[in-house]
């Protein structure tokens, strides 16, 4: 078991140590290592309030900056640990807290020509790139043909466009569909294009923030790490960068692979570890340094009042049990009589949730809630930004379905005229401001115009229950009801009889954003809106990037390797149940993150956000297997198991 100490505040050196990284006259730049339930958080704020405090004896920082004109800048993985840090550190002036999107957007915004350039080249390479795809193509009657003309139509467009827009425009939490704005992943592009590109802005960002603070460094863009370690390594005499994470914890795919990696931080910076895991039972702590101790030799020490806890594994018999909810009922009322715990089988589980339930893979809670088809087909990009996006539920083409039009479903499904009428005034480019002011006397043909295109809406509605996607999305686009996200546009043109389904696409093909986006609008509006309660956190289902940073009493794991469908994961090859891949043994024998390193890191991060107690369901065709390979790993106890047979 986790050996126990008494000094709970062991870490305090830590953070004396990155505090010693943040002098202004010898800046140094870290990465602090700090696992589940280390405090992280709590760090991050000690070295804002270090350099923020006003009664600092040793440097007077706060003052410095000041005088100066300075501040610290701190980058967020989510609005919601923005929100936390900006309320822990009293709403400081000094400290300038955003997302990596709004902070990146706050230092190239003013950069306007610079802008157009870029999206000029980049425009330029993503149109030849698909030309030269369609030549290459043996056939020019399908669907996918003729939706990449249109998408290269739309470029096009869309190139000719740019000299023309005054200025350009983004919203970190908007939609960004009109002409003038930028995509959320296009800011991330650019700023990495500028920093390593042009001094000017280097010199921007060292001067306006001497220290730089990244939380959930794991999992930030890795094209905008690298940027920011190659500013750091030009300025590093004035600027000092930290990093704050734990590669074990890296749960999105465009996080940089190579940061734990020996050499990539570079030897000059510190690199404090902290030790205490405050948030779990002794047991529970056990287990997670198990499960990590394949990947790297960092382990966690528990609270000297944390000892105890319990960990049990359900191995379950797939072939046999086909009902999962039923096993996972029985599995609630076993935790419940071997912890002595009622709440494990509360009468209030729907309402106050004392049981968190977590799923390992997107494809079993698709499966699960019943929104496959729209989901499916999105997952296969290959595309890591665009995959992330989607699992945050930050698509604009998805985002479009699941909060305007479903709004306006809503509003109409309720006869609420008022609601109809002020969707339609908000959002419409029929009643667009400078379309009305235009209209001058004719403004009553547009206002007839905005009714006739909600009632050829209403039409669809009452023709269909359950309208698809693309249903949906012709009505609008005919009608001018909403502003189309880029995304889309190449499925709104007429369609004609001679385009013909693909027989069978190739694998290029399927895993193109166009190809994606054809499949996923065949799927009907309601399984938007559950993909929508699923990335928004309002299912009953939880992931592991749904709950990052979050922790429970009780945690029940749910593992299926059938139900995931997940090609990037595997349980029964980390559980023993499979041999390995010859591409798995090839990805680590070069080094390269494999899906058992995939797979690892999601059991790492799921099991320790529990507190109390945590209990692992593993569907498997091989219980022996995976029970055997449980006891040689040191993960449980033989009597710890129970085979559901």
């Amino acid at each position: 078991m986790a050996d126990l100490v008494n000094d709970d505040c062991v870490d305090d050196a830590i953070d004396a140590e990155v505090q010693s990284c943040l002098s202004f006259d010898t800046p140094k730049s870290f990465f602090l290592f700090a696992g589940a339930g280390s405090g992280k958080t709590r760090s991050l704020v000690k070295a804002i309030d270090f350099l923020r405090s006003a009664d600092d004896p040793r440097m007077k920082n706060r003052h410095w900056l000041q005088v100066r004109g300075k501040k610290v800048a701190v980058i967020t993985f989510t609005n919601a640990a923005r929100d936390e840090i900006i309320d822990r550190t009293k709403q400081d002036p000094l400290v300038v807290v955003n997302t990596i999107h709004s902070f990146s957007w706050l230092l190239i915004r003013d950069h306007q020509s610079d802008i157009r350039t870029w999206l000029k080249i980049e425009l330029e390479e993503a149109i030849r790139e698909m030309q030269q795809a369609q030549a290459a193509r043996k056939r020019t009657d399908t669907k996918i043909f003729a939706d990449t003309e249109r998408s290269i139509a739309s470029k096009q467009e869309r190139f000719k466009l740019l000299d023309e827009i005054p200025e350009f425009i983004y919203s970190p939490t908007g939609d960004n569909t009109s002409n003038d704005s930028l995509s959320h992943g296009e800011v991330l592009k650019i700023m990495s294009s500028f920093l390593l590109k042009k001094p000017t802005i280097q010199r921007i960002l060292v001067d306006a923030f001497p220290v730089l603070l990244i939380d959930e460094s794991q999992d930030t863009n890795r094209h905008l790490l690298e940027s920011l370690l190659e500013v750091q390594s030009k300025h590093g005499d004035i600027f000092s960068l930290g990093l704050f994470g734990d590669t074990m914890q890296k749960i999105y795919a465009d996080g940089h692979p190579d940061l734990g990696k020996k050499g990539f931080v570079p030897d000059t910076w510190a690199k404090p570890a902290k030790k205490m895991n405050h948030r779990s039972r002794s047991r529970i702590i056990h287990l997670v340094n198990k499960i990590r101790s394949e990947a790297d030799d960092h382990k966690q020490q528990p609270r000297s009042d944390k000892t105890g806890g319990c960990a049990r594994l359900f191995v379950v018999d797939r072939r046999k049990h086909t009902q999962p909810l039923v096993v996972e009922n029985s599995v609630r009322q076993k935790m419940a009589d071997t912890t002595g715990d009622a709440d494990w089988v509360s009468e209030e589980l729907e309402v106050d949730k004392p049981v968190k339930t977590l799923i390992l893979e997107h494809h079993m809670a698709a499966a699960r809630m019943g929104f496959s088809e729209v989901f499916d087909p999105l997952y296969l990009v290959a595309n890591d930004t665009f995959r992330t996006n989607l699992l945050e539920g930050s698509l604009p083409g998805l985002r479009f379905f699941c909060v305007d039009v479903a709004e306006l479903v809503d509003a109409i499904a309720q006869d609420d005229e008022f609601a109809i009428a002020r969707i339609v005034q908000d959002k419409s480019p029929i009643l667009d401001q400078q379309a009305l002011e235009a209209a001058g006397d004719k403004q009553r043909e547009i206002l007839e115009n905005a009714k006739s295109a909600v009632n050829e809406f209403r039409q669809l509605l009452k023709a269909k229950e359950d309208p698809t996607l693309i249903e949906l999305l012709e009505v609008v686009a005919f009608n001018r009801l909403f502003q189309i996200p880029r995304s889309l546009g190449p499925f709104v043109d007429g369609q004609t009889d001679e385009i013909k389904e693909d027989d069978e696409p190739d694998v290029a093909d399927a895993k193109s954003e166009i190809a994606a986006w054809r499949a996923a609008l065949g799927a009907p509006l309601s399984q938007a809106r559950k993909y929508y309660s699923y990335v928004t956190g309002r299912s009953g289902f939880d992931t592991h990037q749904g709950v990052k940073g979050l922790e429970f009493p009780r945690v029940m794991v749910v593992i299926n390797d059938d139900e995931a469908r997940g090609f990037l994961f595997s349980y029964d090859k980390l559980f023993g149940a499979k041999e390995k891949s010859k591409r798995d043994l090839e990805n680590e024998a070069a080094g390269l993150d494999s899906a058992l390193d995939r797979t690892r890191r999601l059991l790492y991060v799921t099991a320790s956000r529990a507190e109390e107690s945590l209990a692992i369901v593993a569907y498997t065709d091989d219980p022996q297997a995976v029970k055997a390979t449980a006891i040689k790993n040191g993960l449980f106890a033989e009597v710890e198991i129970e085979v559901i047979a």
